[in-house]
């Protein structure tokens, strides 16, 4: 059974490629992010999925930002909830790395450039930050505000065919209770985004 680094990259995920493979008698731990094949089972006797044991694994050689990041993927790319994680490190208690695990789940983390800009827009706005990329609710957000009840999502043109088709849909998303804001509303258009959001984030 390969674990460690292997389970992400079966499974596409992304990490930093830190060291050649390491082998013990009972398993292989690939430490870079080759591609390579993981076996969940062994004979007949079948084993959890390895991307819990994976962010175990990779914890003591990971920045916590980049362990966090690396969770967040599992759980949005694979379903690899901290629940699930959680588990995992209650089977192996003395494991090195644990509690910076556990503390990577419950971390707030920046993904990618708009979700930084946003932060910086609120900033620039004198507006509350939001804690970013967060359970809540049983589900992964991106930008969250506890103590006023919501809930913002930022999202990204690749899975539309045109621009216009994107930002058509977050509009008609907005006037739903789904708040959301695109690229070029952090970007292009900060001023209104921050005029739009000033009461729902100082009442």
């Amino acid at each position: 059974m390969l674990c460690g680094s292997c389970g992400f990259a079966q499974r596409g995920c992304r990490s930093p490629c830190r060291r050649p493979p390491v082998a013990s008698a009972t398993e292989s731990f690939c430490i870079a992010w080759p591609r390579c094949i993981i076996s969940t089972r062994c004979g007949s006797t079948a084993f959890p999925s390895p991307l819990p044991r994976a962010l175990l694994d990779l914890a003591p050689r990971l920045a916590p930002t980049e362990l966090t990041r690396a969770a967040h993927e599992a759980w949005i790319r694979h379903g690899t909830s901290p629940a699930d994680v959680e588990r995992c490190i209650a089977r192996n208690p003395g494991k090195n790395g644990a509690r910076k695990l556990l503390r990577a789940l419950g971390s707030d983390v920046t993904l990618s450039d708009l979700e930084e800009g946003f932060l910086a827009l609120m900033a620039r706005h004198g507006l509350p930050l939001p804690r970013t990329n967060i359970d809540h609710a049983g589900d992964k957000v991106d930008c969250h505000w506890p103590q006023l009840g919501l809930t913002l999502e930022l999202l990204s043109f690749r899975f539309h065919g045109t621009r216009k088709a994107f930002e058509d849909d977050v509009a008609r998303r907005r006037h739903s209770s789904h708040i959301a804001y695109t690229w070029g509303d952090v970007f292009e258009r900060g001023d209104r985004t921050a005029a739009e959001l000033t009461p729902l984030l100082r009442h």
